[in-house]
């Protein structure tokens, strides 16, 4: 009878110290799933700020484009105004991807953006004309008409 209370002893305490064993291993195994979902949240916590960054950056260096464009556009006009009549120059501009309209009336240039926003130059005297806008580089050409206007039109 001796040697049965030892043997159930024994066994007792293998199922007790073997049940322990997988609550710790399952314990450790919940820890590490749970350092891993925090992990995973702050990842794309991360790669969400960086996304909406590399957004802003984007919009930004559009509307930089338009603002460069704009006044080259300007530059060309006032070159051939200050020349006189029948004056002719070719520019090569670089037309941001989301312009919307490029209005060329009065003394004025918009540059109307598909996000609503409106990139303007004005100069002292009247120029007109019509430029793709079409994103892309490309050739523009101001020339001074004889009743002193400056058209700007795309070249080439």
């Amino acid at each position: 009878m001796k040697g049965s209370i030892f043997c159930h002893h024994l066994i007792l305490k293998v199922v007790i110290v073997g049940n322990m064993k997988n609550r710790k291993n399952s314990q450790a195994a919940s820890e590490l799933m749970l350092i891993l979902a925090i992990g995973f949240i702050i990842a794309v916590a991360f790669l969400v700020i960086g996304q909406k960054s590399i957004d802003t950056s984007n919009s930004e260096l559009e509307n930089k484009k338009a603002v460069i464009a704009a006044e080259e556009m300007i530059e060309a006009a006032e070159l051939v105004h200050a020349q006189g009549e029948g004056s002719t120059t070719e520019r090569y501009i670089s037309v941001p991807e989301n312009v919307d309209t490029i209005d060329i009336t009065g003394n004025s240039i918009n540059i109307i953006l598909d996000n609503g926003n409106v990139i303007s130059r004005t100069t002292f005297f009247n120029i007109s004309g019509t430029i793709n806008n079409s994103g892309g580089a490309q050739y523009i050409t101001a020339k001074t008409l004889n009743n002193g206007l400056i058209n700007l039109s795309s070249s080439r």
